[in-house]
């Protein structure tokens, strides 16, 4: 499997909006996958993990 993604930006602010590309291609047809975006912050003060974003896809579909 290779998986690519690219952010117009490699630098972001808290409360901005970010926009990416993502790709991925396989070798033979994989399981069900199942997408999630995730954001963590860490540093001074409390860490945080929130997932933002989820979407399951199958294989033969063209579209997640």
């Amino acid at each position: 499997m290779t998986l690519s993604i690219k952010l117009d930006s490699s630098n972001c602010s808290p409360g901005q909006v970010l926009n990416a590309l993502v790709g991925w291609e396989f070798e033979s047809n994989p399981s069900p996958l199942l997408l999630e975006l995730v954001w963590h912050t860490s540093g001074k003060g409390t860490e945080d993990t929130e997932t933002v974003y989820t979407k399951s896809w199958s294989p033969g579909s063209n579209r997640g």
